[in-house]
């Protein structure tokens, strides 16, 4: 009886590993045409609105014909950001429809260049898709919030201070795999095809030592009012 359960418990097990095709997942892909995309935080002159396109006016290797400046956005870098990788089949058409696959860290670099804006490479699979078969994905990045409670895109869109920003929807080439037929699909798809964009937010968090002149100009002017008084 044993060991009934235990071969039912290995083919299930087996078919459900067929039916996860592999991605490769990234947004910096030298053998794809030199596929860059790397994401910017809230634009300090458009705070509330997220924008994509190909940027400009940046150092670094950067995708040609850029349509969209991007001066006054900082590459993002860090562990304060994160890089969500939201995928399911064709049929899920909204970002609320997919299901979060991965979440990845971004590069950091000593100045605002490559490789910040960029993130570490990964291959998961999609459970919900079989290899050899499409599928469609979303390109989340947000701000985690002061204390890192923002741990999802959804998290950081409903917080009053998040910052959030995602590419439209996307459909991959033919997953990688073996699918449960045991047809082999060796070519593993990249997360191609989508475009630059930066972050928006409700407003812009002034630096901490802007914070405090502005304390310091705030205490020295109802000083001056009660003297005057």
């Amino acid at each position: 009886m044993k060991k009934i359960i235990l071969t039912a418990a290995l083919t299930v097990a087996s078919l459900a590993a067929f039916g996860q095709g592999n991605i490769i997942v990234g947004n910096s892909f030298g053998g794809s045409g030199n596929f860059i995309q790397p994401i910017f935080g809230v634009n300090s002159n458009t705070p509330t609105t997220s924008v994509s396109g190909n940027p400009t006016g940046y150092t670094g290797t950067l995708p040609a014909g850029g349509s969209t400046s991007y001066a006054g956005s900082s590459l993002l870098q860090g562990a304060a950001y994160d890089f969500g990788f939201y995928a399911g089949p064709t049929t899920d058409t909204s970002l609320s429809q997919m299901s979060l696959i991965t979440v990845l860290p971004f590069r950091t670099a000593a100045t605002d260049r490559l490789p910040a804006g960029l993130v570490i490479q990964a291959q998961p699979s999609i459970p919900s898709v079989q290899p050899g078969v499409d599928a469609n994905f979303v390109i989340c990045a947000w701000w985690t919030g002061t204390s890192g409670q923002d741990t999802t895109y959804a998290l950081a869109a409903a917080d009053p201070n998040g910052q959030f920003g995602h590419s439209a929807v996307i459909t991959s080439g033919a997953l990688a795999g073996t699918d449960s037929n045991g047809n082999v699909f060796t070519q593993t798809p990249s997360t191609i095809g989508w475009s630059s964009f930066s972050l928006q937010g409700a407003a812009i968090t002034p630096e901490p030592s802007t914070l405090a002149l502005f304390g310091i100009g705030a205490a020295g002017l109802l000083l001056f009012r009660r003297r005057k008084q």
